[in-house]
């Protein structure tokens, strides 16, 4: 279980609290929440300074991708979900840890990191000229291909 500082701790419970978001939900559903929630943010300007960043940034809903998946992993961590911000030259995302079920098939088995992809990337850094990567991201509950058909 991820651990954070006391203080961001309390800014943590008081985000998911605002969210609707318990440690007594199942993971499953915790992440689609918090992915909804972090894919909502609107480009524009930031929001009021409260003094907490994180709290800011995670309910004024505004930003491109560093300051969704910044919020996202310190929410996710705060819900004992274990969570990582990954950056590349273009985009930032986060990947999140998803444990083997119970009921899973032996196909179904492995553990593993998922990328999410909580979208925002600044308008200047994409290439548009070229096509996305096929990389496995979380989409309304599922997974499948970047840029491919459900």
């Amino acid at each position: 279980r991820p651990k954070l500082p006391t203080s961001m701790q309390r800014a943590a419970d008081l985000v998911a609290a605002r969210l609707g978001l318990s440690t007594k939900q199942g993971y499953g559903e915790l992440l689609q929440k918090l992915v909804r929630h972090f894919r909502s943010f609107e480009p524009g300007s930031p929001p009021p300074d409260s003094g907490d960043l994180y709290r800011d940034l995670a309910l004024g809903k505004r930003g491109i991708c560093r300051h969704r998946a910044y919020a996202f992993v310190v929410t996710a961590h705060g819900l004992g979900i274990p969570a990582r911000y990954v950056f590349n030259e273009a985009h930032v995302f986060v990947e999140v840890w998803i444990p083997t079920q119970a009921n899973a098939t032996r196909d179904e088995q492995a553990e593993s990191w998922l990328r999410v992809d909580l979208g925002g990337p600044h308008p200047s850094r994409l290439d548009r000229s070229r096509s996305p990567p096929s990389w496995r991201v979380w989409t309304a509950g599922c997974c499948a291909e970047a840029g491919g058909s459900r």
